[in-house]
């Protein structure tokens, strides 16, 4: 009677191990088959329930002989991410994927092999011979490598606290390949964006297909390539969404970032040409992520116990999409219509204005007597109740509602009076000299 209470006890044990998802893998796992005897799987289970309860056996590596299947997971050094295979909502197709392992909610932070599913249970993940971690189906067929092009064969796959996915040479402890340099559809804390300016090669987040594809979606985010640094969200080929320039605090195109005293968001700059966005919570003021959406919307996912809350949504209107009213238009979401000309403009074509169609934009009500070659089109104009950054044009003197001319008839006036005052001076000091000779 007792044995049997032994034995229900393993196998109860083992069911909670499969449902936590941990793989381990130990040694003392060999002797279950030499020695069968009663009190040495008394022992065995004892030692294994020990483990178990303090993580001593649970890893957050990958080698070419300690792999995960499915069902399997690791953990990072501290439980905040795991990683293992999947299924997204409404499929039963199988992708490996990076996860919060402290939250009762699995939220997605990074998928491998998002363009190229399993179709069963049969995945094997694992470091391959020429050292590149890699994804195998059932035929043993490799679905998605890291493909790196360097690799050694002694490497090591290890998944950070930092949500971090990276392959170390063995040997020299160097990183030849990490996740970060490959987002998916989440960008976590100290992940950076970066654009190359000399190369233009650069880091890009795109989103799902819907909430059961993650495959590539028709949204993409990425860093646009100049010296004052803006992210750009795409659509397939078209810019859906700009931030505004990084100011060195704030993007100025996002309402209200200046709000807050530490947004959390950094910029940098190398000398090799990288230009860098990133988060950082260091100051606890953001604990969570960022994600692009199927629909194209940047949303903040802040972590609260274990559950998820979106914070807010950096494209929040109408106003948000890129080139909304067109050239020289100005949008401002508490109008009806939203769309406007700028000052001294006027709307292109008054039938598709009227239609509500503002895309073709404005153009001078009067042009320019001075009008120079190099002038470019203003685009993407929003009017904000606060922050922001002043805007100046140039535009024509009769479009100032009188004041240019009022200017001018001042300043000629001045000018007149102080010639008048000038030669009443002069012709003052002729005649005092004059009247002086007389008297002599």
């Amino acid at each position: 009677m007792r044995r049997k209470l032994r034995h229900r006890t393993s196998q109860e044990k083992k069911k909670i191990l499969l449902r936590e998802s941990i793989f381990i893998k130990t040694s003392i796992g060999l002797a279950m088959g030499i020695n069968t005897g009663a009190r040495v799987r008394a022992l065995f289970l004892l030692f294994y329930c020990f483990c178990f309860e303090f993580s001593c056996s649970a890893i957050g590596t990958i080698t070419s002989g300690q792999f995960i299947k499915d069902s399997e997971t690791i953990v990072s050094n501290g439980s905040l991410y795991k990683l293992g295979f999947f299924s997204p909502a409404d499929s039963t197709k199988r992708y490996v994927g990076i996860w919060y392992g402290k939250t009762s909610i699995t939220s997605v932070v990074w998928v491998a092999n998002r363009n190229n599913p399993l179709n069963d249970t049969s995945g094997v993940m694992k470091v391959s011979e020429d050292g590149n971690l890699v994804i195998l189906n059932g035929n043993k067929v490799v679905i998605w490598s890291s493909n790196v092009s360097n690799a050694v064969s002694n490497t090591t796959a290890q998944l950070l606290d930092t949500g971090n996915l990276v392959l170390k040479d063995d040997s020299s402890g160097r990183i030849i390949w990490e996740g970060f340099q490959h987002p998916s559809h989440a960008i976590l804390e100290n992940l950076k964006l970066s654009v190359n300016l000399n190369t233009g090669e650069k880091q890009v987040v795109s989103s799902w297909k819907n909430p059961s594809d993650p495959s590539i979606g028709s949204f993409s985010l990425e860093i646009n390539p100049s010296k004052l640094p803006q992210i750009f969200i795409w659509n397939g080929s078209h810019p859906y969404y700009r931030s505004g320039p990084w100011n060195g605090q704030i993007f100025i195109g996002v309402p209200n970032m200046d709000s807050y005293v530490d947004n959390g968001f950094r910029a940098d700059r190398d000398e090799e040409g990288n230009v860098s966005i990133y988060f950082t919570n260091s100051d606890g003021f953001f604990p969570g992520y960022y994600v692009l959406t199927p629909e194209g919307t940047l949303q903040a996912i802040y972590r609260q116990k274990d559950d998820w809350n979106v914070t807010r949504k950096i494209k929040k209107t109408e106003c948000d999409i890129y080139g909304m009213c067109g050239v020289f238009g100005i949008c401002n979401s508490k109008n009806s219509p939203i769309c406007g000309c700028l000052r001294g403009y006027e709307p292109k074509s008054i039938e598709e204005w009227n239609r509500g169609n503002w895309t073709s934009g404005c153009v001078r009500k009067t042009p320019l007597q001075c009008q120079r070659t190099n002038d470019r089109d203003l685009i993407d104009v929003q009017k904000f109740s606060s922050s922001g950054a002043d805007l100046y044009i140039r535009v024509a003197g009769t479009e100032l509602d009188g004041k240019g001319n009022v200017k001018v008839i001042v300043s000629v006036t001045v000018i007149i009076g102080a010639i008048t005052v000038i030669c009443i001076y002069f012709s003052c000091k002729w005649m005092v000299k004059q009247r002086a000779k007389v008297r002599k």
